[in-house]
């Protein structure tokens, strides 16, 4: 049995769903047919199936031993809201990942989306990647690249990336569309599109309904902290001066759990913290909230960032 007849056979599942992967169209082939095809011949017999589908040859392959794959490569930028949600922005299909493609990439990421100045950029060491940046110096001058490290001392990073380590959150994003991966390129842009589309519109929906219930401040924020409330109780604070809020925070020692205390200078007006949690993280620390909490102030006053109204 030739590829024709398989893709023939195939084309109804293909067209309820062309994300079908091939080591299921081979088990429903042996179901039905009590034939076995070898993964190449069902892998052809799907590609047939979609020409049919979708019209014809739109896309590129390469032989690869028995197999078969695509030459192209699928550039992505994500992102994280402040809840930790990944949100893709930006993807496109290059022949490869070199200089060129990726400054080709990165030219229109920074031209038609990301406009704002103090952008952090997280990757790997890609030669690629690293000569696309050295090129466009001007396009990046205001712009901080970092790369993907999963061990980094959060406190001395300037707080440019918002306790992101790694560049996994593209790995994540491959994870949600490796159903595609089988498919002709335009219908790989397509599918990759809507599904992205109903995701967006799906965690609008979510924060819109949040703040509808009058919530202010994102879930995981308001988590942490309370955890950081739970540790001002226990910190002796002393206010130095008033009228510019400036504070010693004396963190208690915990013998029973192998801990010295240490003390730590808040200065509120300047937002300035020497334990780097909050230049680090951007969100409210234990020692900010200790030292609010020493004249009565409101500790979320200092945090501006993970409003849900921002997100």
């Amino acid at each position: 049995m030739n590829s024709y007849m398989l893709a023939t056979f195939i084309l109804p599942t293909e067209k309820a769903d062309p994300r079908t992967l091939v080591p299921i169209l081979i088990a429903n082939i042996r179901s039905q047919l009590r034939y076995t095809p070898s993964y190449r011949k069902a892998w052809i017999a799907k590609q047939k199936a979609l020409e049919k589908i979708h019209g014809g040859g739109t896309f590129h392959i390469m032989k690869c031993g028995s197999g078969v794959r695509y030459t192209h490569r699928l550039l992505l930028v994500v992102t994280q809201d402040d809840s930790g949600r990944i949100f893709p922005i930006v993807l496109a299909i290059t022949p490869g990942e070199s200089a060129d493609n990726w400054e080709f990439f990165l030219s229109r990421l920074m031209r038609h989306v990301c406009l704002q100045p103090n952008i952090c950029v997280i990757s790997d060491k890609g030669t690629g990647i690293l000569a696309a940046i050295e090129r466009q110096g001007n396009l990046w001058h205001c712009t901080h690249h970092r790369y993907c490290l999963r061990h980094w001392t959060q406190a001395y990073d300037d707080g440019l990336r918002y306790g992101h380590m790694t560049s996994n959150l593209a790995e994540c994003i491959n994870f949600f569309l490796k159903g595609t991966r089988y498919l002709p390129i335009t219908l790989v842009v397509r599918e990759t599109y809507f599904s992205l589309a109903a995701l967006f519109s799906k965690r609008a929906a979510s924060y819109k309904g949040q703040m509808q219930e009058g919530r202010v401040w994102c879930a995981k924020v308001l988590q942490e902290i309370n955890k950081a409330k739970a540790q001002a109780n226990i910190m002796h604070t002393v206010c130095h001066d008033r009228d510019n809020l400036w504070f010693r925070v004396t963190e208690f020692d915990r013998l029973y759990e192998g801990i010295i205390g240490g003390q730590y200078y808040v200065h509120l007006i300047n937002k300035t913290y020497d334990c780097g949690r909050f230049d680090a993280l951007r969100y409210t620390c234990a020692h900010v909230i200790a030292a609010c909490q020493n004249l009565l102030l409101d500790p979320m006053s200092y945090d501006e960032v993970y409003k849900l109204e921002t997100m």
